[in-house]
Formats: structure tokens, C-alpha cells, sequence
């Protein structure tokens, strides 16, 4: 079953700019991963340290491979310093 990641993610005081161009490079790299839908990156248009990822995955076991991916855990370990506060939301579908 497709899974959907939405993704809230506000940067520290000062790291808009360096949290960008690493969600930048995540979003790219991820968009070539197998099972991968959509992997979108927002910026807010009055927040300019507030992003949103969208992504959506063929399956979880795709997105449990995304998150276990080298490209993935380095991600997390250069921003961790980047990140004030993150909020993910799983989601599946619905249809009506």
C-alpha cells in the first residue's frame, strides 16, 4: 500500500540557508530511489526557515529502505545541528 510522508521542519536561528541546500540534496538523491513517487521540498512564503517535505512511496518497506539508506543517515547527522524543531506525519491515502 502507497505511503505519504509529510514532513515539518524549522530551522534553527541563522540555518535557513545551510538546512536548504541539505534538504535540497536529500530531496534529489531520494527522487532516484526505488519506490520513490514524489519526494517534494516547500519552503514557507513567511517563514523563511520553515520547509515541508512531501513524499509519497510504493510502499513502506520502500521508505523503511529510504531511511536506512547511507545518503539518508548522513542527512540526519549533518543537519541535527541545523534542525530547531520537526514534526513527521505518516499518512495513507484515502480514497473516496
Amino acid at each position: 500500500m502507497k505511503i505519504c510522508i509529510i514532513a515539518h521542519i524549522e530551522a534553527r536561528e541563522s540555518c535557513a540557508a545551510a538546512l536548504q541546500k541539505e534538504l535540497e540534496m536529500l530531496a534529489g538523491s531520494s527522487q532516484t530511489e526505488e519506490g520513490c513517487l514524489v519526494y517534494r521540498l516547500h519552503s514557507s512564503t513567511e517563514n523563511a526557515g520553515l520547509f515541508f517535505m512531501y513524499e509519497e512511496w510504493q510502499s513502506r518497506d520502500h521508505l523503511d529502505r529510504h531511511e536506512a539508506a547511507p545518503s539518508f543517515r548522513n542527512f540526519l547527522a549533518a543537519t541535527r545541528p541545523l534542525i530547531r524543531h520537526i514534526r513527521i506525519h505518516s499518512m495513507n491515502p484515502v480514497n473516496f
